[in-house]
């Protein structure tokens, strides 16, 4: 079989970032005195980010842009993420694999285009990558 192209998400796919995003969302969340329970947890789960605090504004009456809380969500995940991220192993391998074919590749992802870049970048991803698109693009 010959792939014209294969597209992947980075979260739980590529990436081991599923703790991380609970951890920092919990700690988020409490900034604005939301508990995460797990039927919110559930309900977040492959919503964008900037749809999700969009609906938690609109949900709780939080007054704060949507743009600055995106951007206080963002860094939280990413203090972690720096430190506790990983490429699961078997698919760097499929990276490697595609990429030896040269069989183009792209990203997509609901978490926002700077922390996509920063962690492919990080992890040393990007080279893979031809497309990286974000919920922010679509």
């Amino acid at each position: 079989m010959r792939y014209k192209a294969v597209l992947f998400d980075l979260d739980g796919t590529l990436i081991d970032s599923e703790k991380n995003y609970a951890v920092s969302d919990r700690q988020f969340l409490s900034e604005y005195g939301i508990e995460l329970t797990e039927e919110l947890q559930s309900h977040l789960i492959g919503i964008g980010s900037s749809e999700m605090l969009a609906w938690l504004r609109e949900r709780h009456g939080i007054t704060e842009p949507v743009e600055t809380m995106l951007a206080k969500k963002n860094e939280l995940y990413l203090e972690l993420a720096r430190r506790n991220t990983e490429v699961f192993p078997e698919m760097r391998k499929v990276l490697e694999e595609l990429s030896r074919r040269k069989i183009p590749m792209a990203v997509a992802s609901g978490s926002s285009r700077s922390v996509v870049l920063e962690l492919l970048e990080r992890l040393r991803l990007e080279r893979f990558f031809n497309a990286v698109l974000s919920s922010e693009e679509v």
